[in-house]
């Protein structure tokens, strides 16, 4: 009985290492598509929380409105640790990512960039030419945003996001 045991444990252990590991196929993420949007979802404050979970604390600071002083803005600062993300929400209008300054590894990016990963699996999911540099700076004239990935010692240290329209327009429907 315990042979016929064994038998059968050695077998299901046999054809188990036999069976070829399946590769995990990262798709690459062309610099439109992360010039557009380097996150998994379009920005907002209750997005992000949704995304982030209980990780990121949020403060809310009121302004005025430079085109009607009457009225006012809202900046919301979302963060973990020294991990900040701006959103200016006009009063008439959802908030919008002014910039972004992450250094915390549970803040992930399309195609599961984050702070921590090796330079080589950064170009490995960025449709961009490796070079030796230690920052990579992604952006195109008519993109939403600009990325500035900067490395230390082969690895994410520090990502940096930045609107391009610098100009925000309270009245700009998105």
């Amino acid at each position: 009985m315990i042979t016929k045991i064994l038998l059968v444990v050695w077998g299901i252990l046999f054809f188990i290492t036999e069976i070829p590991a399946q590769e995990t196929k990262i798709s690459t993420i062309s610099i439109r598509e992360f010039s557009t949007n380097p996150w998994e979802f379009e920005p907002s404050k209750d997005l992000f929380l949704q995304y982030l979970g209980d990780i990121l604390k949020s403060e809310q600071f009121a302004i005025k409105n430079k085109l009607n002083p009457s009225q006012k803005d809202t900046i919301i600062r979302l963060f973990r640790g020294r991990s900040e993300i701006f959103l200016y929400k006009p009063y008439n209008n959802k908030a919008q990512l002014i910039n972004a300054n992450i250094l915390d590894k549970k803040i992930i990016l399309k195609g599961g960039i984050c702070v921590g990963m090796s330079k080589q699996e950064m170009y490995k999911r960025i449709a961009y030419p490796e070079t030796s540099d230690d920052t990579l700076t992604i952006s195109l004239p008519d993109g939403k945003y600009k990325t500035k990935i900067i490395c230390r010692e082969n690895k994410i240290w520090q990502i940096k996001i930045e609107a391009q329209n610098n100009k925000l327009n309270p009245d700009q429907k998105i």
